[in-house]
């Protein structure tokens, strides 16, 4: 969808700092009174892997696709963690956003995955190892009779629709993922 209204050989954005890897962020984006102030950015620091220079859309976006799923590397840091949670908000202890945020960062690709499947630019199997863990390990623990559990909603606690969660959502994305990509997650066992 990107590539209809946007010029497809054009990058996804200008900003130089998603792309190049010595960006000098110090001197651009650390004061004094920032709450950041002496922690400094890794050597090598992009904010997408492999989107080391514009390339045009399609490419770009398939390489914050690739990268969609990346673990963080530390605690506090938002995104797919290893003992199966998502979090997104983490500023004084780990939360957990497994309908707010999180649920979007797990299905938004693979919708974004359809588009691109049987195209120069189609994703590479490994991609959809991170869904599949998730839609099979993870959310069926935390669903109880077609309930989101709120505990685990994140900023959705107090949506009325969480008891409607399995059947609007869950399914939706798990079909998605079985109909479309049964070939690329057959292997993961």
């Amino acid at each position: 969808a990107l590539g209809i209204w946007q010029d497809y050989n054009r990058p996804f954005t200008y900003v130089p700092y998603w792309y190049s890897r010595d960006y000098n962020f110090e001197s651009e984006y650390t004061t004094s009174s920032s709450r950041y102030s002496g922690r400094r950015v890794p050597a090598n620091f992009s904010y997408v892997r492999g989107l080391t220079s514009p390339q045009g859309i399609f490419s770009d976006v398939r390489a914050l696709l690739v990268n969609a799923y990346t673990r963080p590397k530390q605690l506090l840091q938002s995104g797919f963690l290893p003992d199966g949670m998502i979090s997104h908000h983490c500023d004084d202890c780990q939360d957990s956003a497994m309908d707010a945020y999180g649920f979007e960062w797990l299905e938004d690709p693979l919708k974004a995955a359809k588009v691109l499947r049987g195209t120069p630019f189609a994703l590479p199997p490994a991609f959809f190892k991170t869904p599949a863990q998730y839609l099979v390990y993870t959310y069926p623990k935390i669903v109880f009779k077609g309930h989101l559990d709120w505990g685990f909603a994140g900023r959705d606690y107090f949506q009325d629709t969480l008891f409607e969660f399995w059947i609007r959502w869950y399914r939706a994305s798990a079909d998605l993922l079985l109909d479309t990509f049964r070939a690329e997650i057959s292997h993961f066992g």
